[in-house]
């Protein structure tokens, strides 16, 4: 894992290389999954300082424990067993509490630190300590129309006219035909009277 938050823990110092003593400095974790160091070496893209810088190695890759683009150097000092506390020394202000340009010692620890907060620049007049100014309100207000919430115009009410049933003219039947269930049949020759039959012997 990076080492994601750097924290001052010691009081300002004027030591400008390692501390000599008996106590062995750690440079590998228990685990010997990291290893930490210091070196002159540009060993990440954007290393421009041209400086010492304190590195971490995990995993086959290389981490900056230190400020590569700074302007003074850093030395590696300690770590803990885990190598989640990695302790440095530099004149770096790794954060904006930091007014000074004194040689700090710092802790980079894992998942941890002291949360940076900027606070906002003093006010050197009048004008600058005065709030910010607030909109003036509208003459009129805003229309009702843009402050109602609802369910809106209620839409016309179209009348439907009915329907009007076209009557269809009957059809008349041709000469000779008649209609009969709807349909043109043949009229039935008339069948002569007893009488005239009489007559015509």
């Amino acid at each position: 894992a990076e080492l994601r938050a750097l924290s001052p823990q010691l009081a300002h110092g004027t030591c400008t290389s390692a501390p000599k003593s008996p106590h062995q400095v750690r440079t590998f974790s228990e685990d010997g999954s990291r290893l930490f160091f210091q070196s002159y070496d540009a060993l990440v893209p954007h290393d421009s300082n041209g400086r010492q810088d304190v590195f971490e190695y995990q995993g086959g890759h290389i981490y900056p424990l230190s400020n590569v683009a700074g302007d003074a150097e850093s030395l590696f000092l300690d770590a803990t067993p885990n190598g989640n506390d990695v302790f440095i020394a530099t004149a770096d202000q790794l954060l904006p509490q930091d007014h000074d340009f004194r040689m700090d010692i710092y802790d980079a620890r894992v998942d941890s630190g002291f949360p940076v907060s900027t606070s906002p620049p003093p006010c050197n007049n009048g004008d600058a300590c005065k709030p910010p100014p607030t909109p003036p309100p509208a003459v009129f207000g805003a229309p009702a129309s843009a402050t109602f919430s609802g369910a809106g115009n209620v839409p016309p009410f179209v009348a439907e006219k009915p329907a009007v049933k076209v009557k269809v003219k009957p059809k008349s039947c041709k000469k000779g035909f008649m209609k009969k269930h709807g349909r043109c049949v043949k009229k039935k020759a008339k069948k002569a009277s007893s009488h005239s039959k009489k007559g015509r012997k």
